[in-house]
């Protein structure tokens, strides 16, 4: 469903939300599998925090 952003900034702050989101995404599920090769097993969710700890600090910049 779409609705539609009158303010320019929001919704370009939204996009650059999103992006950032699609990119954590993709490197917990690299890091998943990788994890999974290697020792036959997911990461917790501990240890995905733990990976990603930095990760809104620096796509808020």
């Amino acid at each position: 469903m779409r609705y539609p952003i009158k303010d320019q900034t929001t919704g370009k702050k939204l996009v650059k939300m999103g992006y950032s989101c699609h990119f954590v995404w993709n490197y917990c599920n690299q890091v998943n599998q990788e994890s999974w090769k290697k020792f036959g097993k997911p990461l917790s969710a501990f240890d995905l925090h733990k990976l990603t700890a930095g990760c809104a600090k620096e796509s808020s910049s």
